[in-house]
């Protein structure tokens, strides 16, 4: 791949990150409180300024959206 074609990947791949990040370069979190859970989560918690979706098992998924 030439130097310039390389150039070009590394930028667009910097404005994605940019966009995922919702123009913040150091996205904030909002972590659990527990290690077991934020220790497996990119930046230790869950992104904000992002949907999330959780849901459980038996008769939580009845009631996940309430």
């Amino acid at each position: 791949m030439s130097d310039f074609r390389a150039g070009r990947l590394a930028a667009m791949r910097a404005k994605i990150a940019a966009i995922e990040a919702g123009g913040r370069t150091d996205s904030e979190s909002l972590p659990f409180g527990d290690e077991a859970i934020d220790g497996l989560l990119p930046g230790g918690g869950l992104p904000l300024g992002r949907w999330h979706e959780i849901g459980g098992e038996g008769m939580e998924a009845e009631t996940s959206a309430a």
